[in-house]
Protein backbone atom coordinates (compact mmCIF):
# COMPACT_ATOMS: atom_id res chain seq x y z
CA UNK A 1 0.00 0.00 0.00
CA UNK A 2 0.93 3.36 -0.70
CA UNK A 3 1.56 5.52 2.56
CA UNK A 4 1.63 9.47 2.14
CA UNK A 5 3.02 11.66 4.87
CA UNK A 6 1.00 15.04 4.57
CA UNK A 7 1.83 18.30 5.96
CA UNK A 8 -0.56 17.99 8.19
CA UNK A 9 1.16 14.77 10.17
CA UNK A 10 4.15 16.43 10.25
CA UNK A 11 2.23 19.99 11.30
CA UNK A 12 0.58 17.71 14.19
CA UNK A 13 3.39 14.66 15.06
CA UNK A 14 5.57 14.68 17.63
CA UNK A 15 9.08 13.60 17.88
CA UNK A 16 10.02 10.25 19.61
CA UNK A 17 6.59 8.79 19.72
CA UNK A 18 5.69 5.64 18.69
CA UNK A 19 1.81 6.42 18.22
CA UNK A 20 2.11 9.93 17.62
CA UNK A 21 4.69 10.15 15.12
CA UNK A 22 3.57 11.67 11.54
CA UNK A 23 4.22 8.41 9.97
CA UNK A 24 2.10 6.99 12.58
CA UNK A 25 -0.04 9.51 12.05
CA UNK A 26 -0.57 8.89 8.53
CA UNK A 27 -0.96 4.81 8.70
CA UNK A 28 -4.15 5.53 11.43
CA UNK A 29 -6.57 5.15 8.69
CA UNK A 30 -5.55 2.34 7.33
CA UNK A 31 -5.02 0.14 10.28
CA UNK A 32 -8.25 1.11 12.18
CA UNK A 33 -8.61 0.03 15.65
CA UNK A 34 -5.57 -1.78 15.66
CA UNK A 35 -3.23 -0.84 17.81
CA UNK A 36 -0.03 -0.14 16.45
CA UNK A 37 2.80 2.22 17.11
CA UNK A 38 6.04 3.12 14.59
CA UNK A 39 9.77 3.09 15.82
CA UNK A 40 12.43 3.46 14.26
CA UNK A 41 12.63 0.87 10.94
CA UNK A 42 9.68 -1.02 11.56
CA UNK A 43 5.61 -0.76 12.23
CA UNK A 44 4.56 -2.90 15.02
CA UNK A 45 1.08 -4.62 15.16
CA UNK A 46 0.29 -5.27 18.65
CA UNK A 47 -2.70 -6.95 18.47
CA UNK A 48 -1.20 -9.53 15.44
CA UNK A 49 1.73 -9.75 17.29
CA UNK A 50 3.39 -8.80 13.97
CA UNK A 51 6.00 -6.47 12.43
CA UNK A 52 6.44 -4.60 8.94
CA UNK A 53 9.63 -3.50 8.06
CA UNK A 54 10.04 0.69 6.77
CA UNK A 55 11.75 1.41 3.57
CA UNK A 56 14.93 3.32 4.38
CA UNK A 57 13.13 6.84 2.94
CA UNK A 58 10.52 6.43 6.19
CA UNK A 59 13.21 5.46 8.30
CA UNK A 60 15.45 8.72 7.33
CA UNK A 61 12.55 10.48 7.62
CA UNK A 62 12.37 8.97 11.44
CA UNK A 63 15.40 10.19 12.02
CA UNK A 64 15.61 13.62 10.79
CA UNK A 65 11.94 14.34 12.45
CA UNK A 66 13.21 13.17 15.69
CA UNK A 67 16.24 15.65 15.23
CA UNK A 68 14.03 18.50 14.67
CA UNK A 69 15.55 18.81 11.37
CA UNK A 70 13.02 20.01 8.72
CA UNK A 71 11.59 17.51 6.76
CA UNK A 72 8.62 17.65 4.05
CA UNK A 73 5.92 15.29 2.96
CA UNK A 74 6.57 12.26 1.30
CA UNK A 75 5.62 8.80 -0.09
CA UNK A 76 6.33 5.12 0.59
CA UNK A 77 5.07 1.59 -0.02
CA UNK A 78 4.35 -0.65 2.87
Amino acid sequence: MLIEVRQSHIRCGEPRSYTRCPIALALSPYLGETPFGVDCDQVCLQGAKRKLHLPRSAQRFIALFDEGKPVKPFRFRL
